[in-house]
């Protein structure tokens, strides 16, 4: 797994494994599976979390790293598509 991979580059203080293999699907959802994203995504992240102190890479740290716009736009497209469905749930019930 490609994640797995990655999280075992991390040299981050406070780094756990597992961590960010857990975000998995909030990684290809942010990223819309694009490889460059998700190496941006993981790059900046890493060095906010160096330079704030934080030393590790969580969702809440990763919702402040903005990344290119292809992926912006696919997570923005996401969000609706998921936002429609659950109004169709809770319309057939």
């Amino acid at each position: 797994m490609l994640i797995k991979a990655i999280e075992k580059q991390l040299v981050l203080a406070k780094a756990r494994p597992g961590r960010l293999v857990a975000l998995d699907g909030y990684l290809f959802e942010r990223t819309g599976g694009h490889i460059g994203s998700l190496i941006t995504l993981v790059t900046r992240g890493c060095f906010k979390a160096i330079t704030t102190g934080t030393e590790a890479l969580t969702w809440e740290l990763l919702q402040t790293i903005r990344i290119d716009e292809a992926a912006e736009r696919s997570r923005q497209r996401h969000a609706a598509e998921g936002r429609r469905r659950g109004k169709k749930k809770e319309g057939n019930q």
